[in-house]
């Protein structure tokens, strides 16, 4: 601040002759302001405007580089301010925390407030600089107190959560919200790590802590008034973000003013190799909410238009024709009925034919589950594909006798979304018959896992039901998968699908953990469950790179909800796996619903494994006789 700007203020002072504090006295270098509940004065310049107050930042600040020199004032309405604005303002101190989610850090702003324009058209403050070192991925979440409500700049941000938006599902399209992630560039992309999340208290037991990935920034380009919403993929580089800095939604927020501009776009996702001749292709793919365009008056359902419906299967379409390489198996979480997947089965079938040149037939499976109205698990099978014959030995829910024992000693039923479980016999030239165990699995959200809100059946909250159900719910999978391996050694498993858990531990329920047959020690964990499989399942999503292991992303961290689990049987019988995750969803924009491409179609990625069978020798006959068979068929002979 230049010495003629600093005398210009301490002249506004003398003139008004109030008593003032600092706006860094009043935030304090701890989150919760030494004045909260006060009525204070404090004198700034503008320097952003929302719809319901305005920032305002100090123009002598101290040489404190903990105590921040912004503050927030909440109006409820627009103020009649403008950036540069030097205002003298009055207000009582308050530490806002939603009542959505009151265990979250507050905002220090000021409210019932009252003001008066001292002067116009003042030099805005230069912005505080943001970088690798600030704000540091391992320097903890409050590090960005001591520039909340002050202008920041981000030279370059790299995008790594999409922009969000507000779905309409009967119209299958999206409206921007604006709001995105990111980090500054030369930061790794940020993923969920092991732990218990911040902030919260554990309802028992101390599990280590997840520090939230502090280096995280959300972004919201509508914050400031008049701004519209930028739509950016994860992956996009963005430039020149300058604005204030807030709180909400649990992360530090930037609210940038509208002239930043796009320096890097990213790809489309690149589609995996054709599978080879013999290749077995299984693909999994939580569909969200895939209803379609009929209305079944039993139920409570969205009803698409028949222009949505026709548009959503036409993603799918192409997503499996583009994406997914036709596979044999198609696996599907979240879909309406079994009518919606013979549809699907059919409009994907006719689009293989055409394709491949070769006639292909998808039976359709589904698991009915105790709610007709909770969308389903159901899987697609392919006769004849590439080469590869499949039959069907056998085809059935799991598990949907299971229950969970309330508190109140009454029963509901412990998968709302049962297990589909296929016996499947795999023939293909040149390669060894094998029978394949296939298990569709969509297990509960981690939707109100860690909510106080009053539960029912006893429960003493919705937090409490939501664990216990989860847990329950690994173990008796766990069981399920070791009496199968007991009972059939040499039948190679697979399991995949939307376990609804990461590949580590999230602190609270280790469920992918317990499924495999190695839960998370109990001192980990808030709720322990039980090793109950001898011959543990392998993990596949541990076995892609670091950088790869995501189906979704949340709040910016990417992270893996989707897995394929298989029996050391697999590798015994000699099938080799390779996965792959096409990034068709998670990492686009909401507003690309309503594109006719096959991208976000879901919020989820979908999971393609293509199995190597083992190769049968060819007959001693055909051995000898193959030189001279290939010497005919050589055109230079």
């Amino acid at each position: 601040m230049s010495r003629r700007s600093a005398l210009f203020a301490l002249l506004f002072a003398a003139a008004v002759g109030a008593e003032v504090l600092p706006i860094h006295q009043v935030q304090g270098r701890e989150p919760r302001s030494p004045y909260e509940g006060q009525r204070v004065t404090v004198r700034g310049v503008v320097t952003g405007v929302t719809a319901a107050g305005f920032f305002l930042q100090e123009t002598v600040p101290d040489q404190d580089p903990a105590t921040s020199e912004g503050l927030y004032v909440y109006t409820g309405s627009g103020p009649g301010v403008a950036p540069g604005d030097l205002l003298e303002v009055e207000g009582t101190v308050l530490e806002f925390t939603p009542a959505a989610d009151p265990v979250a850090p507050p905002l220090t702003e000021l409210v019932s407030a009252s003001w008066q324009r001292l002067a116009r058209d003042y030099p805005l403050p230069s912005p505080v600089p943001l970088s690798l070192a600030f704000p540091d991925p391992g320097g903890g979440w409050e590090q960005l107190e001591a520039v909340e409500g002050m202008r920041v700049a981000v030279d370059q941000l790299v995008v790594t959560g999409p922009s969000l938006g507000r779905v309409d599902e009967p119209s299958a399209s999206a409206s921007s919200t604006g709001v995105f992630f990111g980090v500054v560039a030369g930061h790794p992309r940020p993923f969920r790590e092991p732990g218990f999340p911040l902030w919260d208290d554990p309802p028992q037991g101390q599990p280590p802590r997840w520090d939230g990935n502090p280096e995280l920034l959300r972004v919201n380009s509508t914050c400031l008034a008049g701004a519209l919403p930028r739509d950016v993929a994860a992956g996009a580089v963005l430039r020149d973000l300058v604005g204030p800095l807030t709180f909400a939604f649990r992360r530090f927020t930037l609210c940038p003013e509208p002239d930043f501009s796009q320096a890097a776009t990213p790809p489309l996702p690149a589609p995996p190799p054709e599978p080879a001749f013999g290749t077995l292709v299984v693909a999994s793919w939580n569909l969200q909410r895939f209803y379609d365009h009929r209305d079944d008056p039993t139920s409570d359902e969205p009803v698409l238009t028949p222009e949505a419906w026709t548009r959503r299967k036409g993603k799918l379409v192409a997503a499996v024709r583009e994406y997914l390489r036709f596979p044999q198996v198609l696996v599907l979480e979240e879909v309406e009925s079994l009518e919606v997947l013979q549809e699907l089965a059919q409009a994907i079938g006719q689009e293989a034919s055409a394709s491949l040149g070769q006639e292909v037939r998808y039976a359709a499976l589904v698991s009915p589950g105790p709610n007709p109205a909770e969308p389903k698990v159901g899987m697609l099978v392919a006769n004849v594909l590439r080469g590869v014959h499949l039959e069907v030995l056998e085809a059935a829910p799991i598990l949907q006798e299971e229950r969970l024992t309330n508190p109140d000693r009454s029963q509901s039923p412990l998968f709302d979304r049962p297990p589909l479980f296929a016996h499947l016999a795999v023939r293909a030239w040149r390669r060894a018959p094998v029978e394949l165990a296939l298990v569709g699995v969509h297990l509960r959200s981690m939707n109100g896992l860690l909510s106080t809100a009053a539960g029912s059946n006893g429960w003493p909250s919705e937090g409490a039901r939501v664990r216990a159900k989860r847990a329950a719910q690994g173990e008796a999978l766990a069981r399920w998968v070791d009496r199968f391996q007991q009972e059939h050694p040499q039948l190679p498993l697979l399991l995949l699908g939307d376990f609804n858990a990461f590949e580590v531990s999230d602190g609270v329920v280790d469920v992918l953990g317990t499924v495999a047959g190695a839960p998370a020690p109990a001192e980990e964990v808030v709720l322990p469950t039980q090793d109950l499989v001898q011959q543990d399942l392998r993990v596949l999503t541990r076995w892609e790179p670091l950088g790869q292991r995501y189906s979704y992303v949340y709040d910016g961290s990417a992270q893996a909800l989707d897995h394929a689990l298989v029996s050391q049987s697999l590798e015994e019988r000699g099938v080799r796996v390779q996965v792959a995750r096409p990034r068709l969803a998670a990492d686009w924009p909401e507003t690309l619903r309503q594109d006719p491409g096959p991208l976000r179609l879901s919020d989820h990625d979908p999971l393609l494994l293509l199995l190597d069978l083992p190769r049968t020798p060819l007959p001693r006959l055909l051995r000898e006789r193959l030189p001279a068979i290939m010497e005919r068929c050589d055109p230079r002979s």
